[in-house]
C-alpha cells in the first residue's frame, strides 16, 4: 500500500500537466521509470511578470543577435518559445519505496512555471551565463535556459542521485535540442560552495535561476548567503516558488531581503490562470498560490 507521498507521486506522474496544460505519458522505460512528454511554452502572461527586468536590461545594453547559436535560436527578442521533451522520471511506487531523498527526484509544479518565465522573456538570458540552484532531477527549466540562448547553462542540485538523472535527461534532450550540450550538470552544497569545481574560484554568475528551493527555515537564510556569494554584481535571480503559506522559510527569507542592502528583490504573484495549468498534478492543490521573485544584486 503506499504512503501519501507515493500516492502523491504517482498521481503527479500520471496526471501531470505543463505550463500548456497538456502531458501524459508517452511510453515507460523501465518497471522503476518512466518517461513524460511535456510541452512547455511561452505566454504573455509570464512575460508581462518580467516588464521592468526587461526594461531596465534594454536600456543597458543593446540587443544581441540570437543568430550565433544556430538556426534553432533564430528568434527575435520577444518571440514566445516552445519545449516539447520526452522526461524520464521514477515511477511514483518506486521512489515511494525508495530509502533515499525523494523530495529532489520529483517535477515540483513550480518548475514549469520557471520555465515558462524563461521561454517568454528570452531576452533576459541570451547570452548570458546561468547557475540553476535546486534543480533536482529533470532538466527541464535548464533546457529552457539554453533554449532561450544562454551562453552556458550550470545546472546544480545538492543530490547524487538528481544530478545523474538530470544529466541522463540532458543526454536525451540532446538528439533535438542540441543547445542541451552546452549545460552542464553538478553536485553544488549551498554550505560548501567551494567544493564545486565550477564556483570553487570564485566564479559568479550574472543570471541565477531555481523553482522551489526554499521549503525549511534553515534555506531562508542559506538563499541569502548562497546569493551574495553566487550572483555577480549587477546580476539578476529569478527564482518560482509556492507562497509561504505552502512553504517553511518563504517568509523569513522574504523579510531578510527586505532588509537586506545588497540584494534588492521584486514579488510578483503568479496570475491565477496560469496556476491554473498545474491542477492535474498531485503536488498542486487548487488553493495553492505562486510567486516570481525577482532578485538584484546591487553591487
Amino acid at each position: 500500500e503506499l504512503s501519501d507521498l507515493g500516492q502523491d507521486v504517482a498521481g503527479m506522474l500520471l496526471d501531470l500537466t505543463t505550463s500548456s496544460g497538456a502531458s501524459q505519458f508517452a511510453k515507460t522505460a523501465s518497471p522503476s521509470k518512466s518517461i513524460v512528454h511535456l510541452e512547455v511554452e511561452g505566454t504573455a502572461e509570464a512575460r508581462a511578470m518580467l516588464d521592468t527586468a526587461r526594461c531596465e536590461q534594454s536600456a543597458a545594453t543593446p540587443s544581441v543577435s540570437s543568430t550565433s547559436r544556430g538556426d534553432e535560436l533564430q528568434e527575435d527578442a520577444g518571440d514566445l518559445l516552445k519545449l516539447k521533451l520526452d522526461v524520464c522520471l521514477e515511477d511514483g511506487r518506486t521512489l515511494a519505496a525508495s530509502k533515499g531523498e525523494k523530495i529532489p527526484m520529483m517535477l515540483w509544479p513550480a518548475s514549469l512555471l520557471l520555465a515558462e518565465v524563461v521561454l517568454s522573456n528570452a531576452e533576459l538570458f541570451r547570452g548570458q551565463r546561468v547557475l540553476e540552484l535546486g534543480a533536482g532531477c529533470h532538466g527541464i527549466v535548464a533546457t529552457a535556459a539554453s533554449r532561450a540562448g544562454a551562453s552556458t547553462v550550470l545546472t546544480t542540485d545538492l543530490s547524487w542521485d538528481a544530478v545523474e538523472s538530470m544529466k541522463a535527461n540532458l543526454r536525451g534532450f540532446a538528439a533535438s535540442l542540441p543547445c542541451c550540450r552546452e549545460v552542464q550538470a553538478c553536485i553544488l552544497d549551498w554550505e560548501h560552495i567551494e567544493d564545486c569545481e565550477h564556483t570553487c574560484n570564485g566564479q559568479q554568475f550574472p543570471v541565477v535561476i531555481g523553482s522551489d528551493i526554499i521549503h525549511t527555515l534553515d534555506a531562508a537564510g542559506l538563499m541569502v548567503r548562497t546569493l551574495k556569494r553566487l550572483l555577480a554584481p549587477g546580476g539578476r535571480a529569478y527564482l518560482v516558488g509556492a507562497d509561504s503559506h505552502f512553504r517553511y522559510g518563504v517568509q523569513e527569507f522574504i523579510e531578510m531581503m527586505s532588509s537586506d542592502t545588497e540584494l534588492s528583490m521584486e514579488i510578483v504573484p503568479f496570475a491565477a490562470a496560469m496556476a491554473k495549468k498545474l491542477e492535474s498534478s498531485s503536488l498542486h492543490s487548487e488553493v495553492m498560490t505562486y510567486s516570481l521573485f525577482a532578485i538584484k544584486r546591487k553591487f
